[in-house]
């Protein structure tokens, strides 16, 4: 099979988030190996540190989709993937300290 040049252009409608899942685990995997200044990726098999890297995984992903959907609506191809990112990736962080806020909330509320 001969893939062309053309097979790997960016539509502005295509629904392809694959760029944004592979940033998304790879910060995710940066902000572990950074917490709590250990510099290590000791103990990522652990069940609670999966569970807050999904959290984290996820929020990412959210936000560059939600910077996807509602920004940078005249740009398209690598110039719009780029700037979704760049955005994309603060707010994301945002979002995933927020749910762990608030599974936290929930968590000391219920008790």
């Amino acid at each position: 099979m001969i893939l062309k040049a053309s097979s790997f252009s960016q539509d502005e409608n295509s629904g392809n988030i694959t760029p944004f899942v592979i940033v998304a685990f790879l910060s995710t995997l940066f902000l572990f190996y950074i917490d709590e200044g250990n510099y290590s990726l000791k103990g990522i098999t652990q069940v609670g540190n999966i569970i807050a890297l999904s959290i984290y995984w996820l929020g990412l992903i959210l936000g560059q989709v939600l910077v996807k959907s509602f920004l940078y609506k005249q740009k398209t191809g690598y110039e719009k993937t780029a700037l979704v990112i760049v955005t994309g990736l603060p707010i994301g962080l945002f979002l995933a300290i927020g749910m762990i806020f608030l599974f936290g909330l929930i968590r000391y509320t219920a008790m």
